[in-house]
């Protein structure tokens, strides 16, 4: 019995060992994935339409409004993260969104042909 003990531990603990490095890396693996949903301004702003048909979340305060086209909708300037203004055009669909100068939201946009920001969906932080 006493010989099958130390070929149970001796399997044992390499079989934990290997169990547990490869859930730090799952881990890590889907935090990069997390982190690459946030828009990367800097490089968003030196290149928009390289970022076209991608979606992203963008954390920002309403500065103002710049203008207003009934059938198109508004463009909103936003300061984002990294002090950074950047114009989004929020369609004429989200009529219940009416945002106020100073408000802190959380934008879910995805980018268009030309590298516009377009509202898809909002939350009040």
């Amino acid at each position: 019995m006493k010989k099958y003990t130390s070929i149970i531990i001796a399997i044992l603990i390499p079989a934990i060992s290997m169990i547990v490095a490869l859930t730090l890396v799952f881990m890590k693996k889907n935090a990069k994935i997390e982190d690459a949903a946030t828009l990367p301004i800097e490089r968003y702003m030196s290149s928009a339409k390289s970022f076209a048909g991608n979606s992203y979340t963008l954390n920002v305060i309403i500065d103002s409004q710049l203008g207003y086209d009934e059938s198109s909708g508004r463009i909103i300037l936003v300061k984002a993260s990294n002090n950074s203004f950047i114009p989004v055009l929020v369609p004429s669909s989200n009529k219940d969104f009416i945002p106020q100068t100073g408000q802190k939201y959380s934008f879910d946009v995805k980018i268009d042909q030309d590298g516009k920001l377009i509202l898809t969906s909002y939350k009040k932080i």
